[in-house]
């Protein structure tokens, strides 16, 4: 049988790694400069740590966790990443450190949902969390890093869109509303949506099924379901996104999938990725969710997002970088020339240059087709002559000029690595 990846999973090949590297090293230059400090948490975590944080009715809980079971131990491979990053934030005391902690982490996440475009079984996210203030001007911040962000690796022409779902009360009490209007309705809704009604209606306004938003929209009356509290603290964040020239839309049917969100969510979409799958980016404020996996021994607010790396590549196809600096300089040489061949190489390589040894003194007209098969800008030559006078013959390949040097010259022909 022929060996492929599994299912809902892809290789990344060399091709493709030149907009992951930038990406990456976009991330760890830009979040830096906010304050943002990188975090790594295993891809492994407690089964019980997901429970207690996402709800045990969300999507990810109910159908896409990959669990593992070794003995007594229920683990399962990550599904996102604020779990983990809030349960090392408890686990080794980091509000000790300051009372304001700001993290970012990029790294593969797992779900076991039916495979899309966009949407796979191991997929990479880039997140930051911030730990320490209920702060709307945290909340803008947060947003304001995202956008500028994404914008500043070329992303154009997304929607960005923010709501608050408001405290514990508050989204009781719009539960209570939404079972009331939709309980002569619910037959009109999905399986999954019928079964949200009964566990956690209000999952149902985060249904992405045009005859489930119909009937919420034909149903609901949001009226005043914020606090007074939680409706001064979402006017102060779209204040603030409006002073900064940030636009946005609101949209009080968005909830967030998680159990975990609290007042302030938003989601950021591209019209690329196509309807359902749009979402490049997404978080919310999440401030009873260290007291939750401290069992109450932390009280401590919280807020993040992440970016789902392969819905920006998809949202962005052509617009990062496809080929890598390739390989600037070829060896060739004669039978003979092996050795120093590779220690031309090595010297060259201890001065930044990427460097190729041809694989075997063959003629040096294949060598030269390999040589150019390769992509180099110059080849070096060390034929018969070459060697017994310890010199080099160096092509330059765009100019199809060639001289010929010492080989303690090489370097200042070729130049050293800018």
């Amino acid at each position: 049988m022929l060996a492929r990846a599994v299912r809902g999973t892809r290789d990344i090949l060399p091709d493709e790694i030149p907009s992951w590297l930038y990406l990456e090293a976009r991330a760890r230059d830009f979040f830096p400069r906010y304050g943002f400090r990188e975090i790594r948490t295993p891809v492994l975590e407690e089964m019980a740590l997901f429970l207690r944080s996402l709800g045990q009715t969300s999507d990810v809980v109910e159908k896409q966790m990959f669990v593992v079971e070794k003995g007594d131990d229920q683990l399962v491979l990550r599904p996102e990443g604020t779990a983990g990053v809030a349960r090392a934030y408890v686990e080794h005391r980091l509000d000790l450190n300051d009372p304001i902690q700001r993290y970012f982490y990029i790294g593969p996440m797992f779900r076991g949902e039916r495979p899309q475009r966009g949407r796979l079984r191991q997929f990479h996210q880039l997140g930051v969390e911030i730990f320490g203030s209920d702060d709307p001007i945290v909340d803008v911040e947060t947003i304001l890093v995202m956008v500028r962000f994404l914008e500043g690796v070329g992303l154009k022409g997304y929607t960005l869109r923010i709501n608050s779902v408001g405290c514990r009360e508050d989204k009781e009490r719009l539960s209570v509303h939404l079972r009331e209007v939709l309980a002569s309705r619910k037959r009109e809704l999905c399986e999954d949506c019928q079964r949200r009604f009964d566990r956690n209606v209000l999952r149902v306004l985060d249904c992405k099924n045009p005859a489930c938003r119909r009937v919420v929209e034909e149903s609901v009356d949001f009226g005043e379901v914020l606090c007074p509290g939680c409706r001064d603290h979402f006017q102060q964040v779209k204040s603030g996104l409006e002073g900064l020239g940030i636009i946005y839309q609101e949209d009080r049917f968005l909830v967030r999938g998680l159990d975990y969100y609290l007042r302030t969510v938003f989601e950021l979409s591209h019209p690329a990725l196509g309807a359902g799958q749009d979402t490049v980016s997404a978080g919310g404020r999440y401030d009873g969710l260290i007291e939750e996996i401290s069992e109450g021994k932390l009280s401590v607010p919280g807020i993040g997002f992440a970016i789902g790396l392969e819905r920006l590549l998809l949202a962005m196809e052509g617009g990062l970088p496809k080929e890598g600096k390739g390989i600037e300089v070829a060896v060739i040489y004669s039978p003979g020339g092996e050795v120093p061949a590779l220690k031309l190489a090595a010297e060259l390589r201890e001065s930044g240059r990427s460097v190729l040894v041809s694989p075997s003194a063959r003629s040096f007209r294949s060598q030269m087709r390999w040589a150019n098969r390769v992509g180099a800008n110059w080849v070096l030559i060390l034929g018969d002559e070459e060697l017994e006078k310890r010199e080099v013959a160096v092509k330059d390949m765009s100019r199809g000029h060639q001289i010929r040097v010492g080989l303690d010259k090489v370097k200042e022909v070729v130049g050293e690595s800018s």
